[in-house]
């Protein structure tokens, strides 16, 4: 799990930011499972719950940063 910004998608004559994404990757692979766009890059944990309901995620480890290791991810991981 990773989240990146996307440079120069922004439009400063519309007021719209930077495109801010969250994904999943089988580092094994090198695929990209899932990914969901977020409204920031802040430490905010909200959109992994969602990105992980779409992935099985039986006998996988799962590798979070740092802003995303949060007690109520883990548990929603471990529940999963």
């Amino acid at each position: 799990m990773d989240g990146k910004t996307v440079r120069h998608p922004f439009d400063r004559r519309r007021g719209r930011s930077s495109l801010h994404l969250v994904s999943a990757h089988a580092t094994g692979r090198g695929l990209v499972l899932a990914q969901r766009a977020v409204a920031d890059t802040g430490a905010n944990p909200r959109p992994l719950p969602a990105l992980l309901d779409g992935l099985r995620l039986d006998g996988c480890l799962v590798s979070l940063d740092a802003l995303s290791r949060r007690r109520e991810v883990a548990d929603h991981i471990l529940a999963r």
